[in-house]
């Protein structure tokens, strides 16, 4: 999903979010948990879910792609990726062409030219592990096994990725993707009151996950990437696209890419695990709406309401209760908001309310979120 923000001279900047990336970056949290400290609460919940089996991969695949990192790379460049479900994204990693995949796979850095020359001689494979600095004799085995049959951990890969997104993930991203949005409503607030440079310097203030890159604004409308060999300095007018995109699990570092005339940046959403303890208390509303639905008969009431509207003697008598026996429960049910009500002749009949239903799982949400 993207949401442009259309405020000129500002109209470059573009957020976006991918369930593809949420899910990568997911998978970073769960290999090293120990360097995201405010996720860990969410880490402790999640892995209760997790088979001892899928963290074995989650290991696995992290040993040896950088700790899940440079599976961004594979999808960074994609011009619709806002628009990609995660299928989608898995689908065309998959009709990459290998070397091109090979490439990103390692972060760009070992070039094309030696991963091919590794496709056709295993002797090759060493030049790779000197380019990726790999030392460990295990790993050495795990790169030679990987330049035997490419094709193959790929498969396996995206074999994790959809198991791993269809068991657990898929589920877990309905509330990621609240956050998201609301990360994403707050920010674009904050990009209407302030300069383009200073927003930007705000967002790209944190530890930046290739060499350790920091931005830092210059009037008028320049900022500069610091901490790298040469500090590079980018003119805001010169790009076509300014590229901004929310992520729950990114903290403490972010995401950045600089390309021709495409300026790419994450930034953190807080997890909201940290609550006040106002917020603990949960609103009347909510307590007088899950008090009213923890009883049998009511619930009972409210399923013979889903086939048609009742009346207080119709119910009377399907569910075996005395009339004013029901009479209470609809009383209750009625001022919960639930259903509604009609009168015709000397009758009245009630109707469930399913809009109210309907949002009651985003009100529980919204409770335990804020």
């Amino acid at each position: 999903m993207s949401i442009a923000v259309n405020s000129d001279p500002k109209s470059r900047v573009k957020f976006m979010y991918s369930p593809y990336i949420e899910t990568v970056l997911s998978l970073q949290v769960l290999y090293d948990p120990q360097h995201h400290g405010a996720l860990l609460p969410w880490v402790i919940r999640f892995k209760e879910r997790i088979s001892p089996e899928t963290y074995r991969e989650i290991r696995y695949f992290g040993d040896n792609i950088r700790e899940w990192l440079y599976l961004i790379d594979l999808a960074l460049d994609m011009p619709d990726l806002d628009r990609l479900s995660f299928g989608e994204v898995i689908e065309r990693l998959q009709a990459m062409p290998i070397t091109r995949f090979v490439f990103l796979l390692f972060g760009e850095q070992v070039p094309p030219m030696e991963i091919e020359a590794a496709f056709d001689s295993p002797s090759n494979v060493e030049v790779v592990c000197r380019r990726l600095e790999i030392d460990d004799s295990r790993r050495r085995e795990e790169m030679a096994r990987f330049f035997r049959d490419p094709e193959k951990v790929r498969r396996e890969l995206c074999r994790f990725l959809v198991s791993y997104w269809n068991e657990y993930f898929e589920e877990e991203f309905y509330w990621v993707e609240l956050l998201l949005v609301k990360g994403i409503k707050e920010e674009a607030k904050r990009l209407a009151q302030e300069s383009l440079p200073r927003f930007l310097t705000r967002l790209g203030g944190g530890l930046i996950s290739r060499g350790d890159r920091r931005v830092r604004r210059m009037k008028p409308n320049v900022v500069v990437i610091e901490n790298t060999p040469t500090p590079v300095d980018v003119s805001l007018n010169e790009l076509d696209e300014i590229v901004l995109f929310p992520s729950l699990f990114v903290s403490p570092q972010s995401i950045f890419e600089l390309s021709e005339g495409r300026l790419l940046m994450s930034f953190s959403v807080p997890p909201g695990v940290y609550l006040r303890r106002d917020t603990l208390v949960p609103p009347e509303e909510l307590s007088r709406l899950l008090k009213t639905l923890a009883d049998e008969t009511r619930l009972k009431i409210m399923k013979l309401m889903m086939q048609d509207r009742q009346c207080t003697q119709g119910l009377a008598v399907e569910l075996g209760l005395a009339e004013p026996t029901v009479s209470r429960h609809l009383k209750l049910l009625r001022e919960s908001d639930l259903i509604s009500s009609e009168k015709e002749g000397n009758y009245i009949y009630y109707t469930l309310r399913l809009e109210k239903i309907a949002e009651l799982h985003m009100k529980i949400l919204d409770f335990l979120r804020n």
